[in-house]
């Protein structure tokens, strides 16, 4: 007797209790290895947005006698809607576009992609920087189901 109870008894209790604490920690320590897995392929996936984000910035930049260029990014997530461009929209005129998008982080960084593309599509043909923006309003809006923005400035 151990207390009142019979040993075997108590060796029984003790056994099941340690068997549902090991299952306890080993639950745990799968859940956490599993969230551990999806959390760093997360961030890589990040990091590759980022990469391709930062990618699509212009890298060099032109060297004229008349003016000097330079421009850099630093988003507040991994990636984001913020985003600059220069080029020359004909042998005479350098073309700046600055702009911010509605909201942060990937979502952003998807919806400025598109922005950046139709305005620099537009920007070649030769069109004027109000008549580019109004249809790169027009063609932007056309499916924006979730309702964001642009903020161009275009120069």
């Amino acid at each position: 007797m151990f207390f009142g109870v019979p040993m075997i008894s108590s060796f029984f209790s003790l056994s099941l209790y340690g068997a549902a604490l090991f299952s306890i920690v080993l639950l745990y320590v799968v859940i956490y290895t599993e969230k551990g897995n999806a959390l760093a392929a997360t961030r890589t996936e990040l990091n590759t947005a980022a990469n391709i984000q930062l990618s699509s910035l212009p890298r060099r930049f032109p060297k004229k006698k008349e003016f000097s260029l330079y421009a850099s990014m630093d988003p507040a997530k991994e990636v984001g809607g913020d985003f600059y461009d220069f080029f020359f929209a004909d042998k005479d005129h350098l073309a700046l576009v600055a702009a911010d998008v509605s909201g942060k982080g990937a979502p952003a960084a998807l919806f400025m992609m598109r922005a950046k593309t139709i305005i620099q599509s537009l920007a070649g043909s030769g069109m004027d920087p109000a008549k580019v923006l109004s249809d790169a309003n027009s063609a932007i809006m056309e499916s924006n189901d979730e309702d964001m923005f642009v903020l161009p400035h275009y120069y």
